[in-house]
């Protein structure tokens, strides 16, 4: 299911949430390492989506590819955006998204 910015941003909360309160029963992870792999969670999902977003437009052409791809740059944006108003530690940096799909493309060229 394609979600929209705000759908994410929830999202986002309720996996912060958890690795916090995952945190504070283990005590592995620290407040960064829960929010960084808070925001790896939402990117991945964002590119698992570009899958479905593809299928849905009957997609198969790499100038479609790379446009999907930069819509979802963008809905990152929003999210990082709104994840700003919400008060947290850290800040989503605007460009995880695109730094997340580097490091996908890279181990599937692997």
């Amino acid at each position: 299911m394609v979600k929209k910015a705000d759908a994410y941003v929830l999202e986002f909360l309720d996996v912060y949430k958890g690795k916090l309160l995952n945190k504070k029963r283990v005590g592995s992870l620290s407040i960064k390492e829960a929010f960084v792999d808070s925001v790896t969670t939402i990117c991945t999902r964002l590119i698992m989506e570009v899958k479905e977003i593809m299928k849905m437009r009957k997609a198969t052409s790499d100038l479609a590819f790379t446009a999907v791809i930069k819509e979802q740059n963008q809905k990152w944006r929003a999210i990082a955006r709104r994840l700003g108003d919400k008060k947290l530690p850290f800040n989503a940096h605007p460009d995880s998204f695109q730094i997340v799909w580097d490091q996908f493309k890279t181990q599937m060229m692997k």
